[in-house]
């Protein structure tokens, strides 16, 4: 999926803010959830729901479609799965390890 610039740059600056955002089929909230439905392999469900439920840590969600492709902790962790989804999905993983973690700042 090409991101036209206007998009791509708001996009890349709500992640580096961490700031909530809905832009088509990429969204971001404060905290988070597990919708009902999702792609998430089981593993990572249940990691995500642990972080989410357990500790209570995950203080911002990135979602491509109904999926959480990632997550920031209390502690600033960032958690980018290496799961293989759509092109669409690879696409946006890839704009939350650059912008999430700071690499492309």
């Amino acid at each position: 999926m090409a991101f036209h610039k206007a998009g791509h740059d708001a996009i890349a600056d709500a992640l580096s803010a961490r700031q909530a955002f809905n832009h088509r089929s990429m969204r971001a909230v404060d905290g988070g959830a597990l919708p009902l439905r999702h792609q998430m392999p089981a593993e990572l469900a249940a990691e995500y729901r642990a972080a989410l439920e357990d500790s209570g840590d995950v203080r911002y969600t990135v979602y491509s479609y109904d999926t959480p492709i990632a997550w920031v902790l209390a502690n600033g962790t960032v958690r980018v799965p290496e799961h293989d989804y759509s092109v669409t999905t690879r696409n946006h993983q890839g704009l939350c390890r650059a912008w999430l973690t700071g690499f492309a700042a």
